[in-house]
């Protein structure tokens, strides 16, 4: 997901049964009317995604937290947000990349720009041989042929993979 698909999200659009998050919002930031919701207006951008097993545990407890934290502070501003701030209203998108960027150090790892994870995700997904098609879907891409082009170097990879299986299957090698 995006950074603004992320911070706009919504326990309701979150299916803790079937494994699913429906993406339908983003949050933005614009002169006019500062901090606030679009809804996603192209019917790609529109998707669900499927979580596994993992994300669906990690997203009970933290709707547990957030379930004690809602009633331990005063004035909480119930949202419904997954993401959100102590006083449960929206996170600046600018923090968000703060306190990430806090994490990464604290964890002595190499940083990486934010929307790196969304691209490393796609990434892994082609280098698995995943369906071009279904991770373009998960990615919220109109076309198939910009997620080929954003990760091209999978699909190369994924080419050279091919080549060697198909000498191996004809022993040809």
């Amino acid at each position: 997901m995006r950074r603004g698909e992320i911070l706009a999200l919504r326990w309701r659009n979150v299916d803790l049964v079937k494994g699913a998050i429906y993406v339908e919002e983003s949050l933005v930031r614009s002169k006019s009317m500062g901090l606030h919701v679009k809804e996603l207006k192209t019917d790609h951008s529109l998707r669900e995604i499927f979580i596994p097993e993992s994300v669906i545990n990690s997203l009970k407890k933290h709707k547990s937290f957030q379930y004690q934290m809602k009633s331990n502070i005063k004035n909480f501003k119930d949202l419904d947000l997954v993401v959100c701030a102590m006083n449960g209203n929206y996170i600046e998108p600018r923090n968000l990349i703060r306190k990430f960027k806090q994490l990464i150090k604290k964890a002595n790892l190499p940083v990486i720009p934010f929307h790196n994870l969304r691209h490393t995700h796609a990434t892994i997904l082609m280098r698995m041989g995943e369906n071009p098609k279904i991770v373009a879907e998960r990615m919220g891409h109109s076309r198939v042929e910009t997620t080929l082009g954003f990760y091209s170097h999978s699909n190369e990879e994924m080419q050279k993979n091919t080549a060697d299986r198909f000498d191996e299957k004809f022993g040809l090698n």
